[in-house]
């Protein structure tokens, strides 16, 4: 199984995987319009924290990793994330870009050995000379349009149903899965960029967490003065804003960007 993160499971995936891929989904924007009542808020002060938004544009991207599950632990991880996903999101597939040869995609790597792991090739990346700190490569080229699959304008998947107004309400996504026993991602067919299907947590606008949009100034002082169990909901943002600044700088998106930045201010008064 293949779990694609867009929020804290980019820069926090306490499971164990098998594999990591950096890429993204099409025809989203992600928008800080989740209300989070337990890891970045309370039910009387609630955090925000994003969802995946349909877009008008069905190749608009939405970048982050995908994780894959070895079958042995997939039971045990959809239930912890099910308890940390539990606050409006549901599982549904989507069909995921991968981006070739970024310095950040694993391949077959033991779970247990995962924390001392950070890239698939260690000669494709930097290193600092005075330390044995992995210095990441930040270049445009591991951005863009990739592979066979980006050039297809397909949009990612989730069924016609949820993207149907008003329909949302009588889906259950709860037993969703991408996951096929008989087939898997292998390191070649990501080096030619060929989607694949992966699993995502996604809030819909009718559940009962989603709050929408609001000006710049009151989302920034929302984030700004909010936490949680999970720590301060402004960490959350500025902990997203810097995974996608490794990415790419194409990840970082405006909304983000103009976040972080007013929240930033904030900080400085």
């Amino acid at each position: 199984m293949w779990i694609f993160g867009y929020g804290s499971l980019v820069w926090k995936a306490d499971f164990p995987y098998i594999k990591k891929v950096v890429g993204y989904v099409k025809g989203f924007e992600r928008k800080f319009y989740q209300a989070s009542i337990d890891h970045r808020g309370t039910p009387d002060q609630p955090g925000r924290v994003v969802t995946l938004i349909p877009s008008a544009d069905p190749n608009t991207k939405v970048w982050g990793v995908v994780y894959k599950i070895h079958r042995r632990d997939v039971e045990s991880v959809l239930k912890q994330l099910d308890m940390r996903e539990a606050t409006g999101y549901e599982r549904v597939p989507a069909e995921f870009f991968p981006v070739p040869n970024h310095a950040l995609n694993i391949f077959d790597i033991e779970p247990q050995h995962l924390n001392q792991i950070s890239v698939i090739n260690p000669s494709d990346c930097k290193f600092n000379n005075s330390s044995p700190t992995l210095v990441v490569p930040f270049a445009d080229s591991n951005c863009g349009d990739h592979g066979n699959g980006s050039d297809s304008g397909r949009s990612s998947f989730i069924s016609d149903e949820i993207r149907s107004k008003g329909d949302e309400s009588d889906i259950d996504c709860s037993n969703m899965s991408s996951d096929d026993d008989d087939f898997d991602v292998t390191y070649d067919s990501v080096r030619e960029g060929q989607p694949f299907f992966a699993t995502m947590y996604f809030a819909a606008e009718c559940n009962e967490h989603f709050i929408g949009s609001a000006s710049l100034d009151q989302m920034a002082l929302q984030i700004f003065k909010c936490s949680g169990a999970s720590g301060q909901n402004r960490d959350y943002l500025f902990n997203l804003a810097h995974s996608m600044r490794e990415i790419c700088t194409e990840a970082l998106d405006t909304h983000l960007m103009e976040l972080e930045v007013a929240v930033r201010l904030l900080e400085s008064f």
